[in-house]
């Protein structure tokens, strides 16, 4: 007896739209989902999840549970019309840039306050050359901005320790 290919219903569109979109939002690639579902006790080939996002093969339920779970979202998320799912998608991308943004401002606050206190440094010990001073000043301040936060103040306390310590 030959199988009949049973086509994807609406559902089944949603589910591999939405399988797609929030894969991508976590920036994960087929493989790194592979290795988390079969870390879970459900593996399942990046072909085979490729199959699924474009609506090639079908999913059971133990699998859908497990694609959940992996990628912390709730059964609905995965189900969800389009609309919903790619407005989820693009609220955790926002995230995600957002979290970036972050990280990047704080790692200019780091060099801005690393430059004020090489600024204090220099003021507490002046350079008759005066230029050389500041031409030497903004290298290790383009230095240091590249230090993490505890990097920098190791590095300041070990090259610029206080008069009378």
């Amino acid at each position: 007896m030959a199988t009949r290919r049973v086509e994807l219903g609406p559902v089944g569109e949603a589910l591999a739209r939405n399988l797609k979109h929030l894969r991508e939002a976590r920036q994960l690639r087929l493989d790194d989902l592979a290795e988390l579902l079969a870390q879970a006790g459900r593996p399942l080939s990046k072909t085979t999840l490729s199959q699924i996002e474009t609506g090639g093969r079908r999913v059971d339920v133990d699998d859908l549970v497990t694609i959940a779970q992996a990628l912390r979202v709730e059964i609905a998320d995965l189900l969800a019309s389009p609309s919903t799912s790619e407005f989820r998608a693009a609220v955790e991308h926002a995230e995600a840039e957002l979290t970036a943004l972050h990280r990047q401002w704080g790692a200019f606050l780091d060099a801005r306050s690393a430059i004020s206190l090489l600024t204090e440094i220099d003021t507490d010990h002046p350079d008759p050359a005066g230029t050389e001073a500041t031409a030497d000043l903004q290298a290790r301040a383009e230095s240091l901005a590249r230090l993490s936060a505890e990097d920098l103040l190791t590095h300041l306390q070990e090259s610029h320790p206080k008069p009378g310590r």
